[in-house]
Order: structure tokens, then sequence, then C-alpha cells
């Protein structure tokens, strides 16, 4: 790299491939053309022999969680010394030691403070994260979601339905389904990754033809995403993802609500792929709570993530400037497919609002990102999409696709909320 000329992302893709097969493991955060921000290999199934003893809490989880005795079971574990764990097995290490953490503390509902967690995980959980880079022991995105699956003997593709996951807490179908789904997006978003490179170079090169293909193919992409991917999650009993709300607000959620305030937790507002489709479309607004946490969640990345979407945000993608019909027509698409009506982040929070809205209801009193009720998500959901380039005002409730009669979003949540009857939006209608 010439002193005082960003790196392109595409130097940054090949310098991550590069440097993780050098060094046997994606502990600076996975990133490749084929996999985007998913693990090329998955992630090691076991630990050496002489941390086994974290690899068979782990798989007792479950039971030890059904049988409220996980607490129990962890007094009896001894410290392990996390000096002496191979580089290789850190990212491994992480998962286990956070999920731990953190199911000790929510696996029966105490007053906080009453049960602190055991030095047997709280001082190697620090270790592993410090070896990480961390500035704090927290639970990351990347142990709870990109780093937490398994494939079949022979599959190599993190996708559903083949995936599990590596670590559950109470192995309920609610579990499997709702990260897996997140897992499943990300993998299908990887030619994101690539494209993104090659629209930076489009713009290096003066290609305005070049630039709207790579921004048409990332509009298709987006929109496939929304279209297959985030119905996956289903709160309809019956059909193959099927993610019962309660369910789910009782065993699942309460999980990864960060311990202390203040640290950055493991939300879908994390995922890597908003954080690219941002840099590509020129989101400059981030005065959200959701926005700030967004700039926080990308300074808490591995670096590989925060150098590849730095430099995306560097090259100008957004603010290129040809008239060109062609290249303005797919920015245009792919703002729309990303923020716009009916797009990703307007279909994703009706999908949040309706669990957000039955997880209160049976108990829930705070989101990952820390949130008190679900109206207070829902407008704090609102606000970061119109923050984004292609948003429009959310103003009345339609599905694109089909001719109806428009519903604003406060009569849905009167309805909603009322005693006799209730109204839903489904797909968006």
């Amino acid at each position: 790299m010439t002193e005082g000329v960003p790196e392109s992302p595409r130097a940054v893709l090949h310098r991550a491939v590069e440097t993780n097969s050098r060094r046997n493991d994606e502990n600076l955060g996975p990133l490749s053309a084929r996999h985007g921000f998913v693990p090329a290999r998955p992630p090691l199934t076991s630990l050496p022999a002489s941390h086994a003893g974290w690899d068979d809490i782990a798989a007792e989880l479950p039971a030890l969680h059904a049988h409220l005795t996980l607490r129990g079971r962890l007094t009896e574990l001894p410290l392990l010394d996390s000096a002496a764990l191979p580089q290789r097995f850190l990212q491994r290490a992480a998962t286990i030691l956070g999920i731990l953490v953190h199911a000790h503390r929510r696996v029966e509902p105490r007053r906080e403070g009453a049960t602190p967690t055991p030095a047997a995980l709280a001082v190697p959980w620090r270790q592993v994260c410090a070896r990480l880079g961390r500035d704090r022991p927290a639970l990351s995105y990347l142990d709870l979601i990109v780093a937490n699956w398994q494939l079949p003997e022979g599959r190599t593709d993190a996708r559903l339905p083949a995936v599990r996951l590596l670590v559950p807490t109470v192995g309920t179908p609610e579990e499997q389904y709702f990260y897996l789904t997140q897992l499943d997006l990300l993998a299908r978003a990887s030619p994101l990754v690539a494209a993104a490179a090659r629209a930076a170079e489009a713009v290096e090169h003066d290609a305005a033809d070049t630039l709207a293909t790579e921004l048409q193919a990332m509009a298709a992409c987006v929109d496939e995403l929304t279209r297959t991917g985030l119905p996956r999650i289903d709160p309809r009993p019956g059909r193959p993802y099927h993610v019962d709300p309660v369910v789910w607000a009782k065993t699942v959620a309460p999980l990864a609500v960060p311990l202390t305030p203040g640290t950055p937790g493991p939300s879908g507002t994390a995922s890597p792929m908003f954080a690219l489709l941002d840099a590509v479309t020129g989101r400059r607004a981030y005065r959200s709570v959701i926005g700030d946490e967004a700039r926080g969640l990308l300074r808490a990345h591995p670096p590989h993530w925060r150098e590849f979407l730095t430099a995306v945000a560097s090259a100008g993608i957004d603010t290129y400037p040809a008239r060109h019909p062609p290249l303005d027509r797919a920015r245009a698409e792919l703002r729309a497919v990303h923020a716009g009506h009916g797009g990703l982040l307007w279909r994703h929070r009706l999908k949040a609002m309706g669990y957000l809205d039955t997880a209160f209801r049976v108990g829930r009193d705070v989101t990952i990102s820390g949130f008190p009720a679900p109206t207070k998500v829902g407008a704090e959901l609102a606000a970061a999409r119109a923050e984004r380039p292609g948003a429009e005002p959310d103003g009345r409730l339609r599905d694109l696709r089909a001719p109806g009669t428009p519903i604003a979003p406060s009569q849905l949540l009167a309805h909603h909320r009322a005693a006799d009857r209730h109204w839903i939006a489904l797909a968006g209608t």
C-alpha cells in the first residue's frame, strides 16, 4: 500500500485470504470472495485434550439448561490455562466460553449480581477475548452466529437446511432456526463482497457500465435475500422453519443480552452484511440509536471486516459522478431493495415487531440492543432505515406486488394491540 493512499477493497480481500491461509485460522475475521464474511472452512468441532472440559460442558448444555443444573455443573469446572491454548482454537474457545458465561447468568431468573460468574469461566473468557484483540470480554456476533455452526460430512455450504448449530444452549428448533437463518442470510449474501470489490475497481477505472452491472448484481442478491431468506423465520405452525414467538421469547431471546451496560451485543445490527450495504449505498447519517450502535459494532468487528468495510466506504462507489442512465437505475434499485418501501430493512422491521411484541407480552424486559419496549424498537428501526439513501417516509404500508388497500402503520399497531381482533402483517401486507 502506497503511503497516504487508501488500500483498495480488492487488496484487502486478497490480503485477508492470504493471511488466514498462512495463519491456519480466521481469528482476524473470515473474509473471501467465495464465502464473503462466512468462514471458508467449517468451525472446529473440538478443542485440544487439555481443554476438553469446555467441550464436554458445551455438549451437555441443552440438558443442563432443561434441568436447571448448569450452575451446579459449572462450579465443578477447573480453571484451565487459556494461555496454553494454540492460536487456531481461540475462536472455538470464544464461542464456548461466551455462551457458557451468558447461559450461566440467564439459565435461572435471579437477582442481578446474586450469581457471579465462576472464575473458571470469567478468567479464561477474558484472556481468550484479549488474545483475539478485543478490548473487553463480550459475546460477539462472530461467536454466536458466524462461527457457531457445523455441517454433515461432505457438505461445505453454510446454508439451511443442512447446517446445524455447533453450540446450542437450549436445543430447540426455535434456537436452531433463529440463529441459523441469520447465518444462512450472511452466506447467501457472500456475492456482495466480491461485487463490492469489483464495483470499487470500476470506479477507479472510470467504467460506468461495469459499475452499473455490479450494482445490479448486488440489488438482485439483496432482493433474493428479502424474498427467500428473511421469510424463513416463520411464526406459523407447520412451516419448515417455524419459530414459535413465545418459545423464542422465553428461551432464546434473553441469552445474548449484554451482561454489562455499554457492551455491544450480537444483535442483527452486528451483521457485516448491513454495514457493507451501507458502505456501498453511501449512508452518511448515524444519528438514531441503532445507527449509533452500528458505528460501535463496526469498531468491534474483527480487523479484516473493519478494513474491508472502510476500504469500500472510501472507494467512492456512491459518489461516482457519471451521468449514465443504466448506472442511475442500478444505484436507485440497490438503494430501494435495501432501504426502500418493501425492501430488506422495511420487511425486517415488520418481522421483528411481531416477535418483539409477543416477547414483551410474555415477560421479556429488554432487547439485545437495550430497548425496553417494542414500540421503542419499532420507532428506532424506522429511524435507522430513514437514515439510508433510498428510504422514503414510512407513510403507508402496502404490498408492492399486488393491489390492495393501504394501511397506515399506526392502524396496524392499534389493531394488533386490540383486545378483540388482532391485525398482523404477512409478507409485507
